[in-house]
Formats: C-alpha cells, sequence, structure tokens
C-alpha cells in the first residue's frame, strides 16, 4: 500500500512540475550564475591572489549596483504579469516597467560616477581602482537589460529563448576573457572592459528577443502599482546583497587582499551547491503558492522539505572533502588554504535555502514587510558578528560569522511565517539534521587536519550514505498524496 502511494506522490502533476522547472530554469541558472564559476580558474591562474580578491570585490558591488537599479522592479512586473488577460496591458505593464528602469539608471549612475574617485579609494587602494569603478558603473545598465529580459522570456514561459540567452551571456563572457588572456596584457583594466562589452552584445540580443514585448507606453498608470509592491522587495534585495560586499569589504580592510583572494576563491567553489538551491527556488515559489490550499499541502511540504534538506547537507559536504582538490585542480596551490572556508559559507547556504521553503508562509499571507524587518535585523547582526569575529579570528572568523548571522536569520523569519500562516513543518527533523551536519563538517576539518584526511573522509562516507538511506526511507514510506491533482 505504501509503495502503490509512493508511486502516485511520484506521479503527481503538480511534484513533477516542481521537477522539470526545477531543471530547466536550473539550467539557466547554472549558465547565468554559473559564469563567476566558470571564469574561476581563468582569472585565478592569470591573476594575483590580491588582484583576484579586487576582481571579486568589485563584481560583487556591481551585482549591488544592479540591484539597486532593479529594486524589486523585475519580481513586480513577474507578480503582475498573469493578472492581466491581454497581451495589450501585458504589453503596457512591461513597457513601463523598461522605461522606469531606464530612468532609474540615468539617475542612480549619474549619483555613483560623481563621487567615484572618493568611492573607489574607499573600497580599495589598488592602483587604476577609479578607472575599474568606473567600468563597473558602465556595465551595470546592460546588466539589468539582460537580467529584466531573462526574467521576461521566463514569465511567458519562453523557456528555449531563456536558455538560449542564459547559454549566449555566459559563452560571450568567457570568450572575451579567453581573447583578454591570449590577446592582451592580463590586468584588471582589460578584464572589465572585456566583461563590458559581453554585458552588452547580450543585452542587444535580449531585448531583440523580447520586442514584441515592448511598444511605447499609452501612459504610466501601472507605475505606481509596480512601484508599491516593488519597494519592500527591493529593500530585501539590496540588503542580500549588500552583506557579501560588506564581508568582503571588513576582510579587504581589516585582513588584506590576500585574504580576499582566498575568500573570494572559497566562494566560487560555493557556487556549486548555490546553483542546486536557486534551481529549487525558483521552481518552488510557484509550486508552493499553487498547492498551499489543498487540504494535504502541509503533508507535500513537509515530504518536500525533509529531502531537501538530507539532499543539500550530503551535497554541502560532498564539497567540503573534494573542496581542496577542486581549488588545486582550478586555481592552483596557491589558493590551498582556502579550503577550510567551504564548510561554513556551504553550510551558512543550506540554511538559507532552507529558509526559503519555511518562510513561504510571509509569502502566502502576503506580509512581505516581515521580510523586510527580519532582513533590517539580519543586516546589523552580520555586520556586528562578522565584524567581531573577523577582527578576531581572521578571514575563517568571517566565515563563521556568516554562517552564525545565516542562522539567526532563518530562525527569525521562520518563526514569523508561522505566526502569520501556520504551516505543520517537521521542525526537529530539519534541526536535528542540519545540526548533525555542521558537528560532522567541523569534526571533518578537525581529523583532516590531525589524520591527513584518510580517517575525516572516510567518517564522511558513512555520513553521506547514512542521508541516503534517509532519503530513501522518507520516500517508501511516504503517506498516501493521492489525493493531490
Amino acid at each position: 500500500m505504501r509503495r502503490n502511494s509512493t508511486n502516485s506522490l511520484v506521479k503527481n502533476n503538480h511534484l513533477l512540475s516542481l521537477s522539470n522547472d526545477t531543471l530547466v530554469y536550473g539550467a539557466g541558472l547554472a549558465l547565468t550564475n554559473g559564469m563567476a564559476f566558470l571564469t574561476f580558474p581563468l582569472l585565478a591562474r592569470h591573476l594575483s591572489i590580491g588582484d583576484y580578491g579586487i576582481y571579486d570585490l568589485y563584481a560583487t558591488i556591481s551585482v549591488l549596483i544592479s540591484v539597486l537599479i532593479t529594486f524589486g522592479i523585475d519580481s513586480s512586473v513577474g507578480r503582475f504579469f498573469h493578472e492581466y488577460e491581454t497581451v495589450k496591458k501585458r504589453k503596457e505593464l512591461v513597457s513601463q516597467a523598461v522605461l522606469l528602469q531606464v530612468g532609474i539608471i540615468i539617475i542612480l549612475l549619474f549619483i555613483l560616477w560623481i563621487p567615484s574617485s572618493y568611492i573607489s579609494m574607499q573600497l580599495t587602494k589598488a592602483n587604476d581602482s577609479k578607472l575599474i569603478y568606473e567600468l563597473v558603473l558602465a556595465q551595470v545598465p546592460f546588466a539589468v537589460l539582460l537580467n529584466f529580459s531573462l526574467n521576461l522570456l521566463k514569465w511567458s514561459f519562453a523557456k528555449w529563448k531563456f536558455i538560449f540567452l542564459s547559454g549566449l551571456a555566459a559563452l560571450l563572457n568567457i570568450a572575451f576573457l579567453a581573447a583578454t588572456i591570449c590577446y592582451l596584457k592580463i590586468n584588471l583594466i582589460n578584464i572589465f572592459e572585456m566583461i563590458l562589452i559581453g554585458k552588452v552584445c547580450a543585452a542587444i540580443v535580449g531585448l531583440y528577443l523580447i520586442r514584441n514585448w515592448l511598444q511605447i507606453p499609452q501612459n504610466f498608470h501601472q507605475i505606481k502599482q509596480i512601484v508599491s509592491y516593488a519597494l519592500p522587495i527591493g529593500l530585501v534585495c539590496v540588503i542580500d546583497v549588500f552583506i557579501p560586499v560588506f564581508e568582503r569589504g571588513i576582510v579587504s580592510n581589516i585582513v588584506g587582499t590576500e585574504a580576499l583572494g582566498q575568500y573570494a576563491a572559497a566562494s566560487k567553489v560555493v557556487l556549486i551547491i548555490t546553483l542546486f538551491g536557486q534551481a529549487f527556488q525558483s521552481a518552488w515559489g510557484p509550486f508552493s503558492l499553487s498547492i498551499y490550499k489543498q487540504k494535504t499541502a502541509d503533508k507535500t511540504f513537509s515530504l518536500v522539505v525533509k529531502i531537501f534538506v538530507l539532499f543539500m547537507c550530503g551535497v554541502s559536504l560532498v564539497i567540503t572533502v573534494l573542496g581542496p582538490e577542486i581549488l588545486n585542480f582550478l586555481a592552483g596551490p596557491i589558493y590551498s588554504s582556502a579550503y577550510l572556508i567551504i564548510f561554513p559559507l556551504t553550510m551558512s547556504f543550506v540554511v538559507q535555502s532552507t529558509s526559503w521553503i519555511t518562510e513561504i508562509g510571509v509569502s502566502i499571507s502576503k506580509k512581505t514587510q516581515l521580510n523586510f524587518y527580519c532582513h533590517f535585523l539580519y543586516l546589523i547582526i552580520s555586520a556586528l558578528i562578522i565584524y567581531f569575529l573577523t577582527f578576531n579570528y581572521g578571514v575563517i572568523g568571517t566565515a563563521y560569522g556568516v554562517l552564525s548571522a545565516q542562522i539567526i536569520r532563518s530562525l527569525i523569519i521562520s518563526m514569523l511565517a508561522q505566526k502569520v500562516h501556520f504551516i505543520d513543518w517537521p521542525y526537529k527533523f530539519i534541526g536535528l539534521i542540519l545540526i548533525i551536519n555542521l558537528s560532522v563538517g567541523v569534526g571533518w576539518l578537525i581529523l583532516s587536519e590531525e589524520f591527513k584526511d584518510s580517517i575525516g573522509t572516510l567518517f564522511i562516507i558513512f555520513y553521506i550514505l547514512f542521508l541516503i538511506v534517509c532519503g530513501f526511507h522518507l520516500i517508501r514510506r511516504t503517506p498516501n498524496f493521492s489525493t493531490i491533482e
């Protein structure tokens, strides 16, 4: 009976949709967000550790400025896109949003360009820091337009165009960087110039692919609706992106650019697990909102989060164990000490991505202001913990500060979500697995130092097998979900 009920669950349309969307959008995200991972070996092997750290700092700042310009507008368009039944109204919505984005680009870049000398000197004392900062500002408008094009292709279910544009953006970035290494003098200025060219080309193609959705707006009545919904989301996104900039700024100023390069290298290895989590998150939002009213929704959510936690914990430890080899293969032995930073960063993302599931009650209740309150508190907590631990323990302290702050944030937002919309989450199971995983990871780091990896690695292998057995046990003992339609 249990096996039959399990099969009925696996065959359920909703769960199949979740799996399919995770794969499709995961492929697109792997191409776009995975560019940093793909370009890591190209840059790490041709730049000094310090220069690579500076590159990573400015790349993170580029993302922050892009988020400041976007400020949740893309999410707002996605929220209202399918509420309009006619193509004409959807075109009006998209066109007004694009003009709003262009207006913000002009105003914000003008404000940031004027004090470019002062800002660049505060960021780093590197040579040509002002020119690097200006090149970063120049690429931001095209990055924003490219991101808007990708989102619109996703909202309009143009999946193959979405994957094509994602792949093209990644290919152009890698091709121009490779050309820089082969034919030009390799330095930060040339690298950011080539990135700018790649962004321009990809943005032009993106606008071409969405050209049928663009028109001259007949009015601007939807601007207020777009902004009112986007404002709290934008504030949350800015805080989310500001914290990585803060982390790198603290490391650069307290520990130095060499440590910044090590931190950047570890962060690129962690991108492996973030691709899994972000792919799932792209599908989880629409999936959860589409079934939460059903009687069996809590049971479905419970199974999903259990399997997700087991999977992500297993991946985090695989990446941790293979971290030294990955770093050596991609970047060379000079980055070998960065492996100590990998586990706390991967564990931080496991906690964060798990909370993306358990905080769905906030979205269901439409009380998105709770996200802002929580993230504002998260910003303060992160700043205090990361500064204290970095000052006392160096770059390793930074990584564990990130993990500590993420645990606090996830606990707070999950509790708030339960207050506004109760869901019967298996919190004891989630907490137990995360605590065990954290203990095993730290234990491996200690044992690997003492016994040269052999005992620690064997310990990890047995633990991962335990996680796999738990996952199969969950699937086999799944209750009857055949009522979900």
